[in-house]
């Protein structure tokens, strides 16, 4: 089977009128209006780019009128979170190579054209025989990675929130590079969403690591909070893409500690506000809880969000227990403990962290869309002209 016979999902459905401004209104006209969004999830590798590209998604119907489209690899748990959230979506096969998937965008292409291209894909991104068929599509292109190394990407605009990419030096490179943590795209909500200034003991804690939690740690961490055998609350996050929720909710009912589980909730703007620290992995959370200013502590499932969280703890927003693969349960459960006794530092990032992120990756990510779309709507390549 190839990506030619990949079948779509229009999930959508009901009213799609949108709102748009007269900026955006004379932008699109005369515009192909479909967009394709690049990006891939599954229970290994997290749900994070997934479901930066339904914000993405919304946020382009709403504010220009466009029509995204989504393509991802065939997997259960993305297409789970996927359906859940209703973005128009284009299945590829697992297998599919990057041939393959070269193949599909020309044959895409030679019956509808993009008007723009957005690429939320580790390694693809750096692929010269990728990028060169994306750029034969003729439209606008932009790149989203969290690469934590110098990274040079053929688009015309990428935007990078790893907070390792603070100070590398891309002006000499044709793209518009947009680099570190206040880039980093997230709900519009958190402009202005803040949690309470850090006071007195920790009583309620929030618990959520990401919508695939392919490592579990969710367990392991609720069965330390159980072993302390304080006066703690705790609320839990968590999403049926992770394959355990009718078994965790079996779990809680054993647990003497107070608990309330949330499953598949659309945003967690609601919840941050609701406790005194939060324990997360790594993923778009770990921003979304510092643009917050909640204090809080990671527990991370990949490599890259080491580095990630590294980073973050190096710029006292946040403090790093470690990778849940790597650390025993009698070291993670004395970092747990310090952490949640640290009142000085729950103070230093609550200070520390409006420095960091201010929640408006997404309102910039906006603006260079209008960007790209209007130098190619005069016939000007991105790379041929300053954004």
């Amino acid at each position: 089977m190839t990506p030619l016979h990949a079948f779509k999902l229009l999930l959508n459905g009901g009213n799609k009128s949108t709102k748009i401004s007269n900026v955006s209104d004379k932008i699109i006209n005369n515009m192909p209006k479909t967009v394709l969004i690049r990006a891939d999830g599954s229970k290994s590798m997290g749900l994070g780019h997934i479901s930066r590209a339904c914000l993405i998604s919304n946020m382009l119907q709403q504010s220009f009128g466009l029509e995204p489209k989504l393509i991802t690899r065939k997997n259960l748990s993305s297409e789970y979170f996927i359906r859940e959230r209703g973005i128009d979506t284009i299945l590829l096969p697992e297998e599919s190579s990057v041939e393959d998937e070269i193949l599909f965008f020309r044959r895409f292409a030679e019956k509808e054209s993009p008007s723009l291209f957005i690429l939320d894909i580790l390694d693809h991104d750096i692929n010269v025989f990728y990028t060169k068929a994306i750029r034969e599509l003729d439209c606008p292109v932009i790149a989203i990675t969290d690469d934590s190394q110098h990274r040079v990407i053929d688009a015309d605009v990428i935007i990078n929130g790893n907070p390792s990419q603070l100070g590398q030096d891309y002006s000499g490179e044709s793209g518009r590079y947009l680099v570190g943590s206040k880039y980093f795209i997230m709900d519009s909500k958190y402009e202005s969403i803040e949690a309470k200034e850090p006071e007195g003991d920790v009583e309620n804690i929030l618990l959520t690591f990401g919508g695939s939690d392919h490592n579990n740690l969710l367990f392991r961490v609720l069965d330390i909070i159980e072993g302390m055998k304080r006066e703690l609350s705790v609320m839990v996050v968590a999403s049926k893409a992770s394959g355990y929720v009718k078994r965790l909710q079996e779990y809680l009912k054993r647990l003497t500690i107070p608990t309330q589980l949330f499953v598949d909730v659309k945003s967690l703007v609601p919840f941050w506000e609701q406790c005194d620290i939060a324990i997360t992995a790594a993923g778009n959370t770990l921003f979304e809880r510092i643009a917050t200013r909640l204090p809080g502590a990671t527990l991370c499932q990949l490599d890259r969000q080491m580095e990630i969280a590294d980073r973050f703890e190096s710029l006292d927003v946040n403090i790093n227990l470690g990778s849940g693969e790597n650390i025993s349960d009698d070291i993670l459960s004395k970092r747990i403990s310090d952490f949640i006794d640290n009142r000085e530092i729950h103070h230093l990032q609550y200070l520390k962290s409006p420095q960091i992120i201010d929640g408006k990756g997404l309102r910039c990510f906006n603006s260079e869309v209008q960007s790209v779309l209007e130098i190619y709507k005069d016939g000007l390549r991105g790379t041929d002209q300053a954004i």
